[in-house]
C-alpha cells in the first residue's frame, strides 16, 4: 500500500526513517496516512482533531475498510451526523470507521472513492472554528 507521512520535518529528513524512530522522537509529529486519505487528515487536523494513523484495506474478499485512528477522547456531538457508512467508535481509542460488506461493484477502487470522498465531503460543511471551540470546551487533548 502506497502510505504518505505528514511531518513538520523536511520531508528529505524523514524519508529514511521508519514509523518506530519517527514516533519515538519527542519531536517529530509524523502521521502515516494512506495516500487517498491526505486531504481528509488534514482537513481533521484544521478542526483540532488529532489524527494517529489510518489504514486502508479489504479484510476479506467481501468487505472493505477504513479506519482514521484519532488522538485523544473525541467529543461524539461532533460526530453524530456521520455520512451513510461512517460511524466513530470510542473505545480505549478513537476511529472513524468505515466498512463495506459484499460490495456490489467488483470495483474497489471505486467505493473506497465513494466512501472518502462522502466523509470530504461531510468535512467541508463543518466549520473549523466550531469545531475547534467545541473541542476546547469539552477539555479534549490529543495526548502528544
Amino acid at each position: 500500500m502506497d502510505y504518505k507521512m505528514l511531518c513538520h520535518l523536511d520531508l528529505t529528513e524523514c524519508t529514511s526513517k521508519s514509523r518506530a524512530e519517527c514516533s519515538s522522537r519527542n519531536n517529530c509529529n509524523a502521521i502515516f496516512v494512506h495516500h487517498s486519505l491526505i486531504k481528509v487528515v488534514e482537513m481533521l487536523i484544521q478542526r483540532g482533531v488529532g489524527v494517529i494513523d489510518t489504514d486502508l484495506r479489504c479484510t476479506t474478499a467481501h468487505s472493505l475498510r477504513i479506519i482514521i485512528n484519532l488522538a485523544g477522547a473525541v467529543p461524539k456531538c461532533l460526530f453524530d451526523d456521520l455520512p451513510n457508512g461512517w460511524e466513530l467508535i470510542s473505545s480505549k481509542t478513537c476511529r472513524l470507521y468505515c466498512c463495506v460488506t459484499n460490495p456490489d461493484d467488483g470495483n474497489n477502487y471505486i467505493i473506497y472513492n465513494s466512501m472518502i470522498k462522502n466523509l470530504e465531503d461531510w468535512l467541508m460543511t463543518k466549520d473549523a472554528d466550531g469545531f475547534k471551540s467545541v473541542l476546547m470546551l469539552s477539555g479534549y487533548s490529543t495526548g502528544q
